[in-house]
């Protein structure tokens, strides 16, 4: 169809049309020849996507653009009211958002090995797509292993694939209990809602874990000199 037909079925203008694409909301047109462009039904339903998720939920665009990466946006439809796994990503501030990078590209950017990486996905600690991308939360938690390792807490000294599972294993138990928790009390929320909810949680939670597990490990580190010192 034709731009005509795509601002009669939507509602909107062409201005703002040509803006989502610009910004990478909407895929760009078929183009067969110089000043024609050819939409498709694709294209129909996103921009009334769009609208419904600027009109009727009040999100920013680069929420916007969040809940239409997420990877439940091929599930979802203009008639559908979004849930809180679609918004939520976009309202975490834990990492800096970026692009999906590429294993080569986040293994030069770590320091660490393909086959390393790809022994954290075997852990379930991070994903790699079929596409062989990464995303950007995945790469950091990659290059913080590829960070320890270069500060010494390697395989030769113990830290192994083994010892990561620890980590994997304690947070996602945590996780499991905590989002059981949520949903007992704030399950009749709408999406949006239920979403800002947890991103002050998730925030919150962090916080706790990261002072608690100081904590915890200064205190071990005192009854080991202690232990030392007495004997």
């Amino acid at each position: 169809m034709k731009m005509k037909e795509l601002e009669a079925r939507t509602g909107v203008n062409r201005e703002a049309i040509r803006f989502y694409i610009r910004e990478g909301l909407l895929p760009e047109p078929d183009k067969p020849r110089r000043n024609v462009a050819h939409y498709s039904e694709e294209h129909v339903e996103r921009t009334r996507l769009i609208k419904k998720l600027q009109e009727d939920h009040f999100l920013p665009l680069k929420m916007v653009k969040s809940v239409l990466d997420s990877p439940q946006a091929e599930l979802l439809t203009s008639n559908d009211v979004p849930g809180m796994a679609h918004f939520l990503p976009a309202l975490l501030r834990d990492t800096e958002p970026g692009p999906n990078r590429t294993l080569g590209e986040v293994s030069e950017q770590s320091g660490l090995s393909r086959e390393d990486i790809q022994a954290l996905a075997r852990l379930d600690a991070i994903s790699i797509s079929d596409e062989g991308s990464i995303d950007f939360r995945d790469a950091a938690i990659i290059n913080a292993w590829g960070k320890a390792q270069e500060f010494g807490f390697n395989a030769a000294r113990g830290y192994t694939d083994e010892f990561f599972a620890h980590y994997v294993e304690a947070t996602k138990s945590l996780a499991e209990f905590e989002v059981e928790r949520f949903f007992q009390h704030f399950d009749t929320q709408d999406g949006q809602s239920a979403a800002q909810q947890g991103a002050s949680g998730i925030e919150i939670a962090n916080s706790i874990i990261t002072l608690l597990h100081t904590r915890f490990i200064l205190q071990a580190i005192q009854r080991r000199t202690s232990e030392q010192e007495g004997s």
